[in-house]
């Protein structure tokens, strides 16, 4: 399986900024990453995404080679019972063997104590291939605005809900900007 070091990097960042700081999640993910990959031969590559301020913050790592069409199944498998039950987030796995999770799906639920409708099988068939980190220059750029607005005379309370409700406004215009007519 290709793993690009850069990202590996960017995940101890990632580990570090969401006060994960006893878990060693560029170490699991490549231990979960190797005993897929032992278990699905077909194994394309991961997504690993925490809601952080309630905005998704992902990284991917997909090989350079695989293209639109190649994924042919999907798992995910929610982190909370892998790190801690304030973790919220998830990582999904993609290979190219259709059903290729089928089996990993039902040893993890009973590993992990998780009713099998919490492993998602093939929901996310269609992902972006783009390897790298995405999120973070959103999640900074409301970082800095409460700041602003805390540093202007607003509560920390009150700062993150006035940018909460301005994403929410731009985040409705840019779907509807998107959307064809």
């Amino acid at each position: 399986m290709y793993i690009n070091p850069v990202l590996l990097d960017d995940l101890n960042d990632l580990t570090a900024s969401l006060d994960l700081a006893g878990a060693n999640l560029p170490g699991l993910i490549q231990l979960l990453e190797n005993a897929t990959e032992l278990a699905v031969p077909s194994l394309l590559g991961w997504k690993l995404t925490f809601t952080v301020q309630r905005r998704p913050l992902s990284l991917t790592s997909i090989h350079p080679q695989v293209d639109t069409g190649d994924v042919c199944a999907s798992l995910d498998v929610p982190l909370s019972r892998l790190l801690s039950p304030t973790a919220d987030g998830q990582v999904t796995l993609y290979a190219a063997e259709p059903g290729a999770f089928t089996t990993l799906a039902a040893d993890l639920a009973t590993a992990l104590h998780l009713p099998a409708d919490q492993l998602g099988l093939d929901r996310d068939l269609e992902p972006d291939l783009t390897s790298g980190l995405t999120g973070l220059r959103e999640l900074s750029a409301m970082n800095r605005a409460v700041g602003v607005l805390v540093e202007r005379g607003h509560t920390m309370a009150s700062a993150e809900e006035q940018v909460e409700r301005q994403s929410a406004v731009t985040d409705s215009d840019a779907r509807r900007l998107r959307t064809p007519a």
